[in-house]
């Protein structure tokens, strides 16, 4: 339940583990859009993070797994290069013209 993931929440949080965790949220379906009578995309700072905060969640806590943690992972991830582009040389039997 919510209340159980808060309150699980707030106790890693308080065991020190703030900096490993990251929030989101996912609407996947029509039925969880906020006009259809679900959460919505507000959902998390509505309902979720204050039933966080009832269990101890700290607002330090709080800002570090919704916006610090994140930011940190966005920027640690590169993109790999280009692969090295193969070129291909081919010549003409006939007149033994070179071409790429």
């Amino acid at each position: 339940s919510d209340e159980g993931l808060a309150a699980a929440l707030a106790r890693l949080c308080a065991e020190g583990y703030a900096d490993r965790l990251l929030l989101s949220l996912g609407v996947s379906s029509r039925l969880q859009l906020a006009s259809c009578g679900g959460g919505g995309f507000g959902f998390l700072q509505r309902a979720f993070l204050p039933r966080a905060r009832r269990h101890g969640l700290s607002a330090a806590d709080e800002e570090r797994i919704t916006t610090s943690n994140a930011a940190a992972l966005l920027c640690y991830w590169t993109p790999p290069p280009p692969p090295e582009r193969t070129v291909r040389h081919w010549s003409c039997d006939a007149c033994h013209r070179g071409y790429v």
